[in-house]
């Protein structure tokens, strides 16, 4: 019997500076051509945002601002709040401590692009997030979040993350709502040769430059001891947002966006297999001809392997794209 929705958001706030968005460009590697700088030099004329910035937020927001300049505890404060499984969907009378939580995959929608804080200045945003279903399965069980990034009214971006709590017995969780859907991969447009490829080598401190920056402490991207998934034990596993932003550095490089226009309208990706500190990833694009509901909008779709083992890490990736001014890149 399917349960009652969790119709429950919790509101909380969020404030970021030029400097945190700097940190978060450099820590998915820009900054090393000089069609980057406008990401990590304040003062460039058209100095802009990483579209995927927005990512790391949920893991600052607290009820409060605060000490904005502390390290965040993990899980943070959000995500503590909102809860991994709601308590009254599980037919238990308490949740399991301690299963392992595999993030599966991530959307973001953004309806306008990431603001710019003036100098010397921060943003305070205010995100409201909830459980919007929970799915049980053999594996475990599929738990959907939902949270919008406002600034004052004005929405900034919606993401949906969904996590798989491994090992969750179905016969122990009430369900609602439906898993998001996987948009199908194109094979016939995929059967071709990609129109770019960009290989990126992730750097001994990679995990340990994007905790700083997104916020997310988990020990798993520090201490190769505390995570067994199939890896090199003595490398780190690295954040699968980090993957993801280094996969949309990738596809900035495609469209040569350096700075101005907003350009990326919808990214959804599906999160297959880990990755670690050290290891080469290869990013594969190809330009789809179906149209989304802007006749100016552009579709492509793209993956992530690791060079190294062949592994597809991230699959099932699309993203929209404003064209209006975009210029391709050579290869």
């Amino acid at each position: 019997e399917d349960g009652v929705p969790c119709d429950r958001s919790m509101e909380f706030v969020a404030e970021y500076t030029t400097k945190d968005l700097i940190l978060y460009a450099l820590a998915i590697g820009f900054g090393s051509s000089e069609e980057e700088i406008s990401y990590v030099f304040e003062k460039h004329s058209s100095f802009s945002a990483v579209p995927s910035f927005s990512l790391v937020l949920p893991f600052w927001a607290d009820k409060s601002l605060g000490n904005s300049q502390t390290i965040k505890p993990f899980p943070p404060p959000m995500i503590k709040a909102v809860g991994l499984l709601p308590k009254d969907h599980v037919r238990t009378k308490l949740v399991p401590k301690n299963l392992p939580v595999i993030h599966t995959s991530q959307s973001i929608t953004w309806h306008r692009p990431v603001p710019i804080p003036t100098e010397g200045s921060a943003i305070q945003t205010h995100l409201m997030s909830r459980i919007i279903s929970v799915v049980p399965k053999s594996v475990g069980t599929f738990v959907t979040s939902e949270t919008h990034i406002k600034l004052n009214e004005s929405v900034i971006c919606t993401m949906q993350s969904t996590n798989l709590l491994l090992g969750m017995p179905p016969e122990d969780v009430i369900p609602f709502g439906t898993q998001p859907n996987k948009r199908q991969r194109n094979s016939l447009l995929m059967s071709k040769s990609p129109v770019f490829e960009w290989a990126y080598s992730t750097i001994p401190i990679q995990a340990l430059l994007y905790r700083m920056a997104s916020g997310d402490s988990n020990i798993i991207h520090v201490d190769s001891s505390s995570v067994s998934l199939g890896g090199d034990p003595k490398r780190p596993l690295l954040h699968g947002l980090c993957t993801l932003g280094i996969a949309v550095r990738g596809i900035m490089k495609y469209l040569r966006v350096t700075g101005g226009g907003f350009q990326f309208k919808r990214l959804d990706v599906v999160f297959t297999k880990p990755v670690f500190v050290g290891d080469v990833l290869m990013i594969r694009i190809w330009e789809d001809a179906t149209r989304e509901v802007n006749i100016n909008d552009t579709r492509l779709v793209f993956q992530v392997l690791n060079s190294d083992s062949g592994d597809l890490v991230i699959d099932h990736g699309i993203v929209c794209i404003d064209q209006t001014g975009v210029t391709r890149a050579r290869m």
